[in-house]
Parts: structure tokens; C-alpha cells; sequence
């Protein structure tokens, strides 16, 4: 009862108690004493109050440095101007912070004594310093001098927040050793009081020493706890707390300590956690400049107003153009008027909806020389959505282009002889007849065969064949006008369409003129060849009015023309036409007829006119059709040779 009594007293209850019992004999000693033992524990109570006030000016100001710098470190990693200014007016907030906080610093210092003051004016002129690089890096910051700024910043942390810390250590700590001299005096004025109260009379004396002598033990204790504890906190070891159950200035002064530590504590891990996010955005900063400046793309930032920031290694080598030519220019500047405006149009119609368009734009190299690129453009908005960055990269696509122009050529064009193909033909074909039908004029459709082409291919190897190809080729264009088309259908077969004729027979002309000319002797590798052409003509749109008819018809005709001997031209007629039809069914039945065991073989003998004997015999095949009935050896017998 009596020890929770004492607990919940102050150290002034706890003297003044015991000497009330003492009597009136003493009382006059006894209040004295007691003023004077309140004197050495309110010098206490002023020593605990100014250094409880240093030690929350020096934890502000310890926090307002590390606001600084993780200011420092925003700076670092924000590309907005606008957001580069507000923090800049911040930071400019937090610097004059600090001054207040060293001022007041100082004057606390000056109440305390000379080692204070040195420590403080050291702590100011550190301070200064690191003000003056922080400064210095959110200079460089705002330059876009990204890591030139953060290892300003990193320096500064390493030279100028350790040294910063060790005075604030040693302030706190000299702190700390006031408290204790104070508790030196307390204990000598304590000691005083005793000495006087054994003169006022051995029973209160004795009582006054007992109950003096328990609660100056408890009260060293406890001293001499907080002074260990506090030369933990000197040593940078904030992790133990000091707790104490009892209510009296010694209790609170250990309570009122135990927040302090406890808000270094958390400013520290703040401080840490603060430092861990700036190491971590400096590493992706890093890691976004490596990508950027090693990429093999072309890749170029621009701002709001597209106006360029940035380029890396690769644009350079692509268009030949080094930053400081571009910075502050408009991309257009490597425009060659190329690109359609309607490219343009979709372009920024794309980025306005999307933010993302990427498609083919034709530029300008420094050397002059223009080329088409693949572009990808991203737009980079803030959180308020509003437009901060164009970032685009370019692709060389010169190559490709290339490829795909040799593939849409050789879609449309014989490989060996560069003559248009079939598939072209026929697109070109229509809109010639459709032409030629709007204008009321005739087209002369001519197909050609070359005579005996397999033979000299078969002979002399397909390399010759390929030669004789390619000459054949050049002296059909030759022989025909610009306006003409001449095509390669495969093989040996020719076709060459007559545009713009005012006659259906005007065409003669031009045909007799390439069978001249196609009929000559070609020299190739040495050996002199000898083809000849066989040219059948059908004419738009007396011979019909669609290109397959008039292919077909044009056929027809070169097939009648190798009919009679080859090395001439026809013209399709209609008995013609009915006389292929009847040559391509009767050649169907003729392959039927073989299946189908209807061909005999009959022997004519052969009788010597004057010994009237067989001299021997003629092998005849005959043909008996089920519906026809006998097929005429002249008639079936060609068919069957070819």
C-alpha cells in the first residue's frame, strides 16, 4: 500500500511527508528543505524542459532534411515541368524551415552552453551545405541532367547527413549528460537535506533517512537506468524503450523521452524507406535510359507541342542527324512530302482517340536521300490525362518495300522473260476491251506458238530454250507499239494484244510483220536456230465481246494455222470454231474408243499385177462408233498422230 502510495507521488511528496511527522519542533528546517530540495528539481524539471525542446527541434529538423531530399529524389524522377516547379517551390518552403529550425537550435544552444553552441554552429554550416547541393541537384534536374543530379544528391547524402547526424548524436547525448548533472545535484541537495533532518531530532531524523534513503535508492535507480538507456540512444540504438509505471518527474521525464526516441525512430525508418525509393527509382531511370539509348530501333521524344527532347544512338545512324540539329524541332523536319496528308490526318485522329497509332511514312535522311520507315507513336499523358510526351520508334523498312515491289512484280510478270503473265493479261485485257468498247474501236487478240520449240529445247538443253525465250521476247516488243501488250502465257506460247485499231483487219499488218520477223534465224550460244511462228488472230468485238471468248477463239485460230503447214497467221471464223469443237470431241471419243476396245485392225493384201499373188499385206486401223457408226480413217487418223 505503502509502495504504490510512493509510485503514484511526485519526488516533492515523497521528502515533504515524512517531515510533516517529524512536528512542529522541525518544521521550519524541514520547509526549508524542502524549497530547497523543489529548487534542485524544478532546475531539473527547466534542464529536462530545454533539453526536451533541443531534442524535438533537432528530430524537425532531422525531418525536414529528409523531406528535402526525398524531394530531391521526386525531382529526380518526375519529367513534368510543371510538377519540377512545384516541387521547387516546396523544397524552397522546406530550406527556410530549416533556417527557423537553426535559429531556434541556436538560441536553445546559447542556454546550454559553449559546447552546445559549437555543435550547433556546426550542424548550421552543414545544413548550408547540404541545402547548397540539394540546390545544385534540383538545378540539374531540371536540365533533364538526370544522372548528373542524383549523384550530386547521392554525394551529398554521403558526406553531409552522416557528418549532420554524428552532431546531432552528440547534441542529444550532451543532452542526455545535462540531465545527468542535474541528477547529481538533485542527489547532493537530497543528501543535504537528510544531513539537516538528523539534526532536528533522532526519531524524525531516523524516520526521514529511511523514508529518504528508499526513495533517493528507487530514484538513482531509475537515474541510473534513463542514463544508460540514453547512452544507448547516443550510440544510434533506438530499438529498446524505456517504460515507466511511476507517475513522478523522473516517470515522466522517461515517458516524455520514450516519445522522443520513439519519433526518431520513425523518422529514421521513414528517412530508410524514403532512401530505398529513391535508390529504386533511380535503378528503373537507369534501366529506361539503357533501353532507350541501346535499343536498335530509331526511337525520339518529343513534348506536348512535339517538339523534340530526345533522340537515341540508333536515330542517329538511321537518318544521320545528331541531337543537337533536332532539339526543339518539329519531326516534320524530316518530312519529304512523300506521305500522303490524309496519313497525317489518320495519324493524329489515331493518337487523340487511342493514344497509340503506328504506320508507313516516307522521311528524309540528312544526306538527302529519302526512304520509307515503319513508325510506332505512343502518346504519355500525366494523371490528369493531360498530353505530356510523344515517344515514337522508326523501322528502315527500304529493304522490305524492295521485296514486296519484286513480288508483286513477279505476280505479275514472267520471271524469264519480264513479259506481263496470265493473271496481268487477263486484268489488262478487260480494261483494254472496256476501253475499246467505250470508244468504238477494235482489238486484235494474237496467239502465238512457236514451231518445233520442243525439239531444240529437248536437243540442245533448256538453258537455249530459256536464251531463245528471252530473244523471242525482245523481238515481239519490238515489233508491236508501246501501246500494245505482250505476254508470255508459258512455254512457247505468246500473246500479244493490238489496242486502238480503227478496222478489224488492221491487224494484218502488224502480224505479218512479227511472222517475218519471228521467222528469222537466231543466233544463241553459238548455234544458229530456226523457229517459225504459228499466229492465230481473233478480233473485238466481231469474234466476241469478253477476253476468255476471245482467248479461246484466238486459239482456235493458231491451231488452224498449224493445220496448214504452221509458219502462218489465221484469222478465227465461226466454221473454224465449229471445226475445233468437232477436233476436241472427236479426240475424246478417239481416247474412249482405245479404252474401250472399238479400233480394229484390218489387212488389205497386196496383189502383183502380173503373177496376180499376194505380195503381201497393208495394216488398216478402223474405227466403228456406236452412234456414228464408221469413222473415216482421214478423219480420225491426224488426230490420233498428233
Amino acid at each position: 500500500m505503502i509502495s504504490s502510495f510512493l509510485r503514484n507521488c511526485s519526488l516533492f511528496q515523497k521528502l515533504i511527508v515524512p517531515m510533516v511527522m517529524v512536528g512542529l519542533v522541525g518544521v521550519g528546517a524541514i520547509i526549508l528543505s524542502a524549497f530547497k530540495l523543489e529548487d534542485s528539481v524544478n532546475a531539473l524539471g527547466h534542464m529536462h524542459s530545454v533539453g526536451g525542446e533541443r531534442l524535438k527541434s533537432l528530430q524537425e529538423m532531422d525531418k525536414t532534411l529528409a523531406n528535402i531530399r526525398t524531394l530531391g529524389l521526386k525531382h529526380l524522377s518526375s519529367e513534368s515541368a510543371k510538377e519540377m516547379r512545384s516541387i521547387e517551390s516546396e523544397w524552397a518552403d522546406l530550406r527556410q524551415t530549416v533556417n527557423m529550425q537553426y535559429e531556434a537550435l541556436r538560441q536553445k544552444g546559447e542556454k546550454l552552453g559553449q559546447i552546445d553552441l559549437e555543435n550547433v554552429a556546426a550542424l548550421g554550416k552543414l545544413s548550408k551545405e547540404y541545402l547548397a547541393q540539394v540546390g545544385k541537384a534540383l538545378e540539374l534536374s531540371a536540365d533533364f541532367e538526370k544522372e548528373s543530379a542524383f549523384e550530386v544528391l547521392s554525394r551529398a547524402d554521403q558526406v553531409h547527413v552522416s557528418n549532420m547526424r554524428d552532431v546531432m548524436q552528440r547534441l542529444m547525448m550532451h543532452a542526455f549528460e545535462n540531465v545527468a548533472e542535474s541528477r547529481e545535484e538533485l542527489m547532493t541537495s537530497a543528501a543535504a537535506n537528510l544531513r539537516m533532518t538528523i539534526l532536528i531530532g533522532i526519531l524524525g531524523g531516523s524516520l526521514v533517512l529511511v523514508i529518504a534513503f528508499y526513495v533517493t535508492k528507487r530514484t538513482v535507480i531509475r537515474l541510473a537506468e534513463l542514463l544508460s538507456w540514453s547512452h544507448r540512444i547516443a550510440g544510434g540504438d533506438l530499438s529498446n524503450p524505456l517504460r515507466s509505471s511511476s507517475n513522478d518527474e523522473v516517470g515522466q521525464l522517461m515517458q516524455a523521452m520514450g516519445l522522443m526516441v520513439g519519433s526518431l525512430a520513425t523518422a529514421r525508418d521513414e528517412l530508410e524507406i524514403a532512401k530505398s525509393t529513391a535508390e529504386r527509382t533511380a535503378t528503373e531511370l537507369r534501366l529506361y535510359a539503357n533501353a532507350f539509348h541501346s535499343s536498335g530501333e530509331a526511337m525520339l521524344i518529343t513534348d506536348q507541342d512535339n517538339r523534340i527532347l530526345n533522340i537515341n544512338p540508333a536515330f542517329t545512324t538511321q537518318t544521320g542527324y545528331q541531337l543537337d540539329e533536332v532539339y526543339g524541332q518539329n519531326p516534320r523536319m524530316l518530312s519529304c512530302d512523300k506521305t500522303p496528308q490524309s496519313t497525317f490526318k489518320e495519324m493524329w485522329g489515331e493518337l487523340e482517340r487511342n493514344g497509340y497509332w503506328q504506320g508507313e511514312l516516307w522521311d528524309r535522311r540528312k544526306t538527302g536521300e529519302i526512304y520509307p520507315k515503319w513508325a510506332s507513336i505512343s502518346v504519355i499523358r500525366d494523371e490528369s490525362q493531360i498530353v505530356k510526351y510523344y515517344i515514337a520508334t522508326y523501322s528502315d523498312i527500304t529493304e522490305r518495300k524492295a521485296n514486296e515491289a519484286r513480288i508483286q512484280y513477279l505476280a505479275h510478270h514472267d520471271p524469264l522473260t519480264g513479259l506481263i503473265n496470265r493473271y496481268n493479261l487477263e486484268s489488262r485485257l478487260e480494261q483494254v476491251l472496256l476501253s475499246a468498247h467505250r470508244d468504238k474501236l477494235h482489238v486484235a487478240i494474237m496467239f502465238i506458238d512457236m514451231d518445233r520449240f520442243k525439239v531444240i529445247n529437248d536437243t540442245l538443253g533448256h538453258h537455249v530454250g530459256d536464251q531463245l525465250l528471252i530473244e523471242i521476247s525482245r523481238r515481239l516488243i519490238e515489233g508491236v507499239r508501246e501501246s500494245d501488250i505482250v505476254a508470255r502465257l508459258g512455254g512457247d506460247e505468246f500473246v500479244v494484244v493490238l489496242t486502238g485499231m480503227a478496222a478489224d483487219l488492221d491487224s494484218a499488218l502488224i502480224a505479218e510483220k512479227l511472222l517475218n520477223k519471228l521467222g528469222g534465224p537466231y543466233s544463241v550460244e553459238g548455234n544458229v536456230l530456226h523457229t517459225t511462228p504459228s499466229i492465230g488472230i481473233a478480233v473485238f468485238p466481231v469474234d466476241g465481246e469478253d477476253g476468255t471468248t476471245l482467248m479461246k477463239h484466238a486459239d482456235t485460230a493458231m491451231y488452224h494455222a498449224k493445220a496448214l503447214g504452221r509458219n502462218n497467221l489465221q484469222f478465227f471464223t465461226e466454221e473454224m470454231n465449229v471445226a475445233a469443237s468437232e477436233r476436241m470431241e472427236l479426240e475424246k471419243e478417239l481416247r474412249e474408243a482405245l479404252d474401250e476396245g472399238l479400233l480394229t485392225l484390218h489387212y488389205q493384201p497386196q496383189i502383183h499385177a502380173k503373177s496376180m499373188q499376194v505380195s503381201g499385206v497393208e495394216a488398216l486401223i478402223r474405227w466403228q462408233h456406236p452412234i456414228h457408226g464408221d469413222i473415216a480413217p482421214l478423219k480420225f487418223i491426224p488426230i490420233a498422230e498428233e
